[in-house]
């Protein structure tokens, strides 16, 4: 029996199945879950632009590339889904996953113990 998969991960979250669990939130675009957070992303394909909400900002300078990542060139903050979702809205990584399941529609195992 392999026991890794009986492990918590952090804060609570089971670890059966915690690389497709990363794998699908990861593949969520960041542009998307700026959308999700109410924020204005300009439509199309390849780079996504906004105004960043991590300083104040009067021209977009948030870019959204194709891979999922994203870039201020304004602050120079940076990253992938998990990273935006943490710094737009205050979560530690954790929370930051449930956020991304929870809107994407992924089902999280959690045991509390």
């Amino acid at each position: 029996m392999d026991n890794r998969n009986q492990s918590k991960g952090p804060e609570g979250l089971n670890r059966a199945g915690e690389e497709d669990l990363f794998r699908r939130c990861r593949a969520i675009p960041a542009a998307d879950a700026a959308q999700w957070l109410g924020m204005a992303v300009s439509p199309g394909r390849g780079r996504r632009w906004a105004l960043c909400p991590l300083h104040g900002d009067s021209r977009p300078s948030l870019m959204f590339d194709t891979a999922g990542r994203w870039h201020c060139f304004g602050c120079g903050d940076g990253g992938d889904v998990f990273s935006y979702v943490q710094r737009r809205e205050g979560l530690e990584f954790p929370d930051a996953i449930r956020y991304l399941a929870d809107r994407a529609g992924i089902e999280l195992t959690e045991e509390r113990g």
